[in-house]
């Protein structure tokens, strides 16, 4: 990009040169020559200039989509805030609200490997058919870890 602005004062100067060459010209046919170079140097400008323009929207457009991202980023830091990572089966790890009083079953769970991808993607509970065991599942990273109880809640 920064090659072809340079090239545009060469080509501006270049457009100068002819003009001053035509004045001393009397033949039409070198005017018209003269005349037709100065085009295609004009059209070349034209061409550059709006290449450039184009990488400029396009940055531009980078520049809006970084921003957006980084403005996500910092929102979802401060709604992780209000979350803790806490063991409710042992070894199971979710992430529930800070100071969740009761017990963990009641709370509202959120799947810790999604919140560490920048997701608040609530736990289903479902109990398995077979004995009394429980799962939950996370719809968006497809995890259903089964477990026999909840631990109590400290």
């Amino acid at each position: 990009m920064i090659h072809e602005l340079l090239m545009t004062p060469q080509s501006v100067q270049a457009l100068t040169n002819l003009l001053k060459a035509v004045r001393h010209r009397s033949n039409y046919n070198d005017v018209l020559a003269a005349v037709s170079e100065v085009s295609t140097k004009l059209l070349q400008a034209n061409d550059i200039a709006l290449a450039s323009q184009e990488k400029l929207s396009t940055f531009a457009a980078k520049v809006n989509d970084h921003e957006t991202e980084i403005t996500h980023l910092k929102n979802w830091d401060r709604e992780r805030e209000r979350y803790e990572l806490k063991d409710i089966a042992g070894g199971m790890f979710v992430r529930v609200e800070k100071g969740c009083m009761g017990d963990f079953e009641s709370a509202h769970k959120f799947c810790s490997t999604c919140s560490e991808q920048h997701f608040k993607s609530p736990l289903q509970q479902e109990k398995v058919a077979v004995g009394r065991r429980l799962k939950l599942i996370c719809h968006r990273c497809k995890s259903s870890p089964i477990f026999d109880s909840y631990l109590k809640n400290s």
